[in-house]
């Protein structure tokens, strides 16, 4: 471990104050799979904007979801 240093790539992220509300729209960014069903990973993080859903929504699609979540329903 070691400390960082701000530059023009390194910066800290100022997080929203309250959560994003349904029907909004939210950036995502990682190194997530970006084929299917083989896994390949990018090199560099991909990003895409996403549509926040009403987790009722989430749990019609997957029902094995617990029936309250801190999770965001997103697609």
């Amino acid at each position: 471990d070691r400390p960082i240093s701000n530059s023009a790539h390194i910066a800290p992220l100022s997080l929203p104050s309250s959560p994003p509300s349904v029907g909004s729209v939210c950036r995502v960014m990682g190194w997530g799979t970006i084929t299917s069903p083989n896994v390949i990973l990018p090199d560099v993080p991909r990003c895409a904007n996403i549509n926040l859903l009403n987790y009722s929504v989430c749990r019609a699609a997957y029902p094995e979801l617990p029936a309250k979540s801190r999770t965001l329903c997103a697609g």
